[in-house]
């Protein structure tokens, strides 16, 4: 508890949120923060000072304390971070929008359901990549491949959709589903068997910490490289990934805000998307343990933006 109350302390202090600077500025930005918040503070400081220097202020609120009374009357935006901070909007009525930052869009879609928000205000920029980009990131690295592997739990919604997906790049999938771990093994190896590559998403009763080393040395047994889901799976032996870094995410969210700085409309909320900005991360030593050319990763993440430009629909899916 001492952790808390320090953190919000330090990022109040950083924020300079009195109301003789709030007042000071036509355009003030308020970021919603959860419990626990710690992870987030380095972007929140960094983001401050980008906001300072375009003469817009900012104040931080946490869940437990928002209230209309507690909104400045020229707040033009909250930034909420992670699909917690939602739950600080259940019970008051806002004008404001919202955009939900830090958050998969698995997270955010559960959390809108479970409170009960209207989209028509909040809205998200996921954290997660979005299948497309994925999908076109396998066809450059995997030319012939035919068919796509998928491992998705009991529950997971999204195998129409990425079936779909797939066959708008020519692609077959191959999908097995997981009740439990003791069933992941068997699972895997007919996955691995069928599919030409894997690919990985959000999905964390299956890829998460304790399934990921076996996952990802059964496939490289069996010849058959891993795509997505984070740098974080690549470093351990993924082949590669798409992904938004905190600059990517920041220089979206300041071109939402500067694009109504000077305008009397107010921030015009866009359906919940994937981030704009991306790059490629690759692990060349585990592309070249299986005889896998690589192209550059700056190469790789610009063919992706010029297909993305021939299709619709990209951020949202």
């Amino acid at each position: 508890m001492r952790l808390i109350n320090w953190l919000f302390i330090t990022l109040i202090l950083i924020f300079g949120s009195s109301a003789a600077l709030c007042k000071a500025s036509k355009f003030n930005v308020v970021f919603l923060l959860p419990e626990n918040a710690e992870r987030y503070e380095s972007f929140a400081k960094s983001f401050k000072q980008e906001l300072t220097l375009r003469n817009i202020s900012s104040e931080v609120l946490s869940t437990d304390k928002i209230t209309e009374k507690s909104i400045s009357n020229n707040t033009k935006l909250i930034i909420g971070f992670g699909s917690k901070s939602l739950t600080g909007l259940k019970n008051i009525q806002l004008d404001v929008p919202v955009i939900t930052v830090f958050t998969t869009k698995k997270a955010y879609e559960h959390r809108i359901e479970e409170l009960g928000l209207s989209t028509q205000k909040v809205s998200a920029i996921f954290s997660d990549p979005p299948v497309k980009r994925q999908l076109s990131l396998i066809r450059l690295l995997f030319p012939k491949a035919k068919t796509i592997g998928l491992l998705l739990s009991e529950h997971n919604t999204f195998q129409t959709t990425i079936k779909k997906q797939a066959e708008t790049f020519g692609f077959n999938t191959y999908t097995k589903t997981i009740d439990d771990d003791r069933t992941l093994v068997k699972a895997l190896l007919d996955v691995v068997k069928q599919s030409d590559v894997l690919l990985a998403i959000r999905d964390e009763k299956v890829f998460n910490t304790s399934n990921i080393k076996t996952i990802l040395l059964t496939s490289y047994r069996k010849n058959t490289l891993m795509v997505g889901v984070s740098p974080a799976f690549v470093r351990v032996g993924s082949v590669a990934t798409t992904y938004s870094t905190q600059k990517d995410l920041a220089k979206e969210l300041l071109e939402i805000i500067e694009s109504s700085q000077y305008g009397n409309q107010g921030i015009a909320i866009q359906e919940p998307r994937h981030g704009k900005y991306f790059s490629v991360f690759v692990n060349k030593v585990v592309a070249r343990s299986l005889g896998l050319a690589v192209p550059d990763s700056v190469w790789l993440a610009e063919q992706i933006r010029k297909e993305s430009h021939k299709t619709s629909g990209e951020a949202n899916e």
